[in-house]
């Protein structure tokens, strides 16, 4: 409960000289009441019904802190046994190099454990891992790619973001500009990996198409190219989907905008150079995963379920009024130019 240690010895000195001065006053009230001193009387009645009050609200404050600290270590507990019954799942098959998918599996959630699984931030991103992990491996069979490069591809989802852990343990934070380029740190972190099971080539290919799965990739390698917009859009897609669901944390308390991002955004350029300083640049930047989702399956979905109206609604319920008209204005611009072929170039 260290939490709450410091609210919980204030509450305690509060109740130690409660008692006190409540003791003494109730002395005062008794001598005033067979002294016949009413003054004294009731002054002591009304300090003690004060104290009496006083210390039932403080109770109230400690039950209520109390069952704030008990639900969030149930949560705790929950994620724990969560990713304790997965781990064990994971480890309970017998694995073989042969099999691709369990050994990139096996080998990610012994990675994992290296962290604090008890972190809601490290869970979110184990999570997220194997939901990339997933789409990428279906974008490649929707690419009619054979069978080594759908494995390549969902071995590329598992590493893209695995820089993340590392990232969070040292700097407590997701935010690229404030530490570390988490393509970069994820590029570096391969070689924890053993990928002998490929040839060096595609070993290289795919660490470089994790690399830049968080800016664009220029060099002319068509196999880096493949597998980074495989990762892109399977990692847009997701966060879409998490989106949609509700699930995306507002980490600003600012309200307003900054300028730059908005123009940027609703012309449907890259947003991941910046950092959010308000609550509209942090709902515009997870909103434009949106426009990151290139191709045109993932696109069909996007459109056909409406997920323009369920990613913007998400984000209201923090904004105020004003904010909320500016930021509905820009997703409305955005999606208007959203099946422009002139704005695609800002994405490859």
């Amino acid at each position: 409960m260290k939490a709450y240690r410091k609210e919980l010895m204030y509450i305690l000195t509060i109740i130690g000289t409660s008692c006190g001065v409540i003791g003494g006053w109730f002395i005062c009230a008794t001598k005033g009441f067979e002294q016949g001193d009413w003054f004294l009387f009731w002054s002591g009645v009304v300090t003690v019904v004060g104290m009496i009050l006083g210390l039932i609200g403080w109770g109230v404050k400690l039950i209520i802190a109390a069952k704030k600290y008990f639900s969030v270590l149930k949560l705790t507990k929950n994620n724990e046994l969560m990713v304790k019954n997965l781990l064990g799942q994971v480890n309970e098959k017998a694995w073989k190099m042969k099999d691709f998918v369990q050994n990139v599996n096996h080998q990610f959630y012994n990675f994992v454990l290296r962290y604090d699984t008890k972190n809601d931030n490290i869970i979110r991103k184990i999570i997220h891992t194997t939901t990339v992990a997933d789409m990428c491996f279906t974008i490649a069979c929707k690419l009619n790619l054979n069978e080594s490069d759908r494995h390549l591809a969902y071995l590329g989802g598992i590493l893209h973001d695995i820089g993340r852990f590392e990232q969070w343990k040292r700097y407590q934070t997701y935010d690229d500009q404030n530490s570390v380029d988490h393509g970069d740190l994820s590029y570096e972190l391969c070689n924890q990996f053993d990928l002998s099971m490929l040839t060096q080539t595609d070993q290289e290919i795919i660490k470089l198409a994790v690399k830049y799965h968080t800016k664009p990739y220029t060099g002319n390698n068509e196999r880096i190219k493949l597998f980074n917009q495989i990762i892109m859009n399977a990692d847009a897609y997701a966060n879409v989907l998490n989106t949609a669901n509700g699930a995306q944390r507002m980490t600003t308390t600012a309200n307003g905008y900054t300028p730059t991002i908005l123009n940027d955004f609703i012309n449907l350029k890259r947003l991941r150079g910046y950092s959010p300083k308000t609550k509209v640049d942090r709902a515009l930047m997870l909103t434009a995963c949106l426009y990151y989702v290139r191709y045109d399956f993932l696109r069909e979905q996007i459109l056909n379920y409406n997920f323009f109206e369920a990613v913007s609604h998400s984000f209201l319920q923090y904004l105020n009024e004003e904010d909320q008209q500016t930021y509905l204005n820009a997703v409305k611009t955005m999606q208007s130019r959203y099946l422009k072929s002139a704005y695609a170039q800002h994405l490859i």
